[in-house]
């Protein structure tokens, strides 16, 4: 098993800083990645490092440490979904080997790649897009909804809610997880439909509210 904290350490040039929040948050993917949470909102304002850690630096140390799981990662629209993709891929690029890993040669696009050898991949594209035969053992949904002039659209908030429950959930394997993170714009965006369905059905979560 991978240190999280050596990995952070190592892969960031010693540069990781961790203020509460963010240990938080951490600790808390800690016991996602073990499946003693299945499901995981953050609901936090901008600029406050979320998706430098959920986004780029935990996929990579999960996918380490998982070698044959897969991961779908979302955001808002497929150009910055490639963009987290770019940079996991060139974090395994550039420390993966240290740990014995290597992205495989047949498949190097930011949007999709795997690890040589293994069946693990991370897939990047933007929420509301095609997954359609792709299971995933983790899914990131991170800042599904741009901003307030996006979240105040319900033509926007019922598209993604339609999205998450008929495409993404169903992408999930039988021990599969989730994480969205995002900055609450709306009481009826995509986290308020969502806790109200926990309510509902009892499902257990976990719950990181730093608005």
């Amino acid at each position: 098993m991978i240190n999280i904290d050596e990995f952070l350490k190592n892969s960031s040039y010693n540069t990781w800083k961790e203020p509460k929040h963010i240990n938080l948050i951490k600790n808390t993917l800690l016991k996602l990645e073990k499946r003693l949470i299945k499901h995981l909102i953050v609901n936090i304002p901008p600029r406050h490092g979320k998706s430098e850690l959920i986004s780029k630096y935990f996929p990579v140390w999960y996918l380490l440490n998982n070698p044959n799981h897969r991961i779908i990662l979302t955001t808002y629209n497929n150009s910055f979904a490639t963009l987290l993709g770019g940079q996991c891929l060139e974090l395994i690029n550039e420390f993966g080997v240290n740990y014995g890993f290597n992205i495989s040669k047949n498949n190097k696009g930011k949007g999709h790649f795997k690890l040589e050898g293994y069946k693990g991949s991370i897939t990047a594209v933007g929420a509301g897009g095609s997954i359609t035969g792709r299971g995933a053992d983790l899914i990131i949904i991170d800042d599904p909804i741009k901003n307030n002039f996006e979240a105040r659209s319900e033509i926007r908030r019922e598209n993604l809610w339609d999205w998450l429950t008929t495409t993404a959930f169903t992408r999930l394997e039988p021990n599969g997880i989730i994480i969205i993170v995002m900055t609450r714009w709306h009481k009826e965006d995509l986290c308020g439909k969502i806790l109200k369905r926990f309510e509902i059905e009892n499902i257990p979560n976990e719950i990181i509210n730093l608005d």
